[in-house]
């Protein structure tokens, strides 16, 4: 790489978001669909599908529950695609494919146990059973078969990764965090000139306790929802933990890159809610196979600007992960947590920029190569 290339990559990084909106963008847009022979002779054997890579099942065997149906899915080697995704014209306006006749709930990926209605005219056309009633669904946990569950499963393609992963990706909570196939959110390419090219999987966050295991007490509130937290253009990403005991105590959010990078810089952004309402602290940990995590950052978060995205340095000379995961610690003194962005994408593509700058010199690889 030319020296000048690299220096106009790092003094444009600092004002990444017209790059970064496009990548957000990404996130609601539509990929061109492609799938195996085998996966398209599924298709026209037992379902249809209905845009946005998502294949619509019918005639489906008893699913009784949310995980039965991710499940399902799974089977198809395919994931629970998410609320936007299914409902992009959003509220009360037809899903993907049209509405179905009837009193009609289906699984999605946002959060464990989460549900939204494709009914026909129905008040809760495209809601989520959060948004609508406030809560989670018992129904969507048990054993028990109702009229209006799991009769359609809509399931979505899989991101198609650019390098073989190093590892399985497990579903089962741990005491570490863990990244489930089932959380994906969207697969989308980050791309910054001269070589920072890197997929990037952003996964749904989920709740978890100071050991780091899942809980289900806490949920999102006012209309957020997982990928909120990635979009600079929301202020305001809403947790409620009024039904929580104190373990259940902070968001998680796991992401994963297909080539390893090396962060030393938390890029975050406070909501447009009270000071008393932020996060009591955030943690920072990297990993290279979802089982062993290093603590990279972890401390109380103290803004000095509302609403405007601050940097938080720490100490990082040669670690690179493929997984980061993130900590968003709620205050005791609060039911409620707001957060703002994250503002991942900018902080990698920053990084990489320096580390292309340093490494004109000879001194370090790019990135983008992968291990």
């Amino acid at each position: 790489m030319k020296l000048q290339t690299a220096r106009n990559i790092l003094l444009s990084s600092y004002s990444f978001i017209s790059n970064a909106s496009t990548i957000i963008n990404a996130i609601d847009g539509k990929n061109d669909a492609s799938s195996s022979d085998a996966l398209f002779a599924r298709k026209l054997l037992s379902s249809k599908a209905v845009g946005n890579d998502i294949t619509l099942y019918t005639g489906l065997p008893d699913l009784n529950n949310w995980n039965e149906v991710v499940a399902f899915c799974a089977d198809q080697g395919l994931l629970l695609p998410t609320l936007a995704q299914i409902c992009p014209d959003g509220p009360l306006k037809p899903p993907v494919g049209g509405s179905i006749e009837g009193d009609q709930w289906v699984a999605i990926g946002d959060v464990p146990n989460s549900w939204t209605h494709v009914g026909i005219k129905d008040l809760r056309l495209c809601q989520s059973h959060q948004d609508y009633y406030k809560s989670l669904p018992g129904w969507g946990e048990d054993n028990i078969k109702t009229s209006y569950e799991s009769n359609y499963a809509y399931c979505v393609e899989t991101p198609k990764p650019t390098s073989a992963p190093t590892s399985e990706p497990t579903s089962d909570p741990t005491s570490q965090p863990t990244l489930s196939p089932t959380t994906f959110i969207e697969g989308i390419e980050g791309i910054a000139k001269g070589g920072c090219k890197n997929r990037i999987d952003f996964s749904s966050a989920f709740f978890a306790s100071d050991s780091g295991a899942a809980c289900d007490t806490c949920t999102f509130c006012d209309e957020s929802t997982t990928n909120s937290v990635f979009n600079p253009h929301i202020e305001n990403v809403c947790m409620d933990c009024s039904k929580a005991d104190d373990a259940c105590n902070t968001l998680q959010v796991v992401t994963k890159f297909d080539s390893s990078w090396l962060m030393n810089v938390l890029s975050l952004t406070s909501s447009g809610m009270g000071v008393e309402t932020d996060p009591a602290k955030v943690i920072m940990k990297g990993s290279n196979d979802l089982s062993d995590w290093v603590e990279l950052y972890n401390s109380p978060l103290v803004f000095t600007e509302r609403k405007k995205p601050e940097e938080f340095p720490f100490t990082n000379d040669k670690m690179m992960f493929k997984y980061y995961s993130l900590g968003f610690e709620r205050k005791e003194s609060s039911s409620k947590m707001h957060v703002g962005n994250y503002g991942l994408v900018e902080a990698y593509t920053k990084s990489c920029a320096i580390q292309l700058f340093e490494g004109s010199s000879g001194n370090l690889i790019s990135p983008s190569k992968n291990e």
